[in-house]
């Protein structure tokens, strides 16, 4: 058991000592937020939502996203006991 704990502390702490990293995650409809998909990890935000841009850009074009689609970048990310993620910012991709 604290075994578990003390590496359930230290994995977040080693993930913030790497730097920050942004995660682009996709919506296709915004009413079924259990469907995402992420479509990459960046190093800064300004790159998250460049690429969350060429993401809507190409979703539209193909015909792929709803009517209402939602994008964000998210950072300091971990998983918990339950298997959920939460993640301590999050930002809307600029679409």
């Amino acid at each position: 058991m604290k075994r578990t704990l003390a590496l359930a502390l230290a994995v977040p702490l080693a993930l913030t000592a790497c730097g920050e990293q942004w995660f682009g995650v996709v919506y296709p409809n915004v009413n079924n937020r259990d469907n995402s998909r992420t479509i990459g990890m960046y190093k800064t935000l300004a790159e998250c939502q460049q690429a969350m841009q060429q993401e809507f850009f190409e979703l539209r074009v193909g015909g792929a996203g709803g009517p209402r689609m939602a994008m964000e970048c998210q950072s300091e990310c971990a998983k918990s006991a339950d298997g959920n993620t939460s993640c301590r910012r999050v930002e809307p991709g600029l679409v």
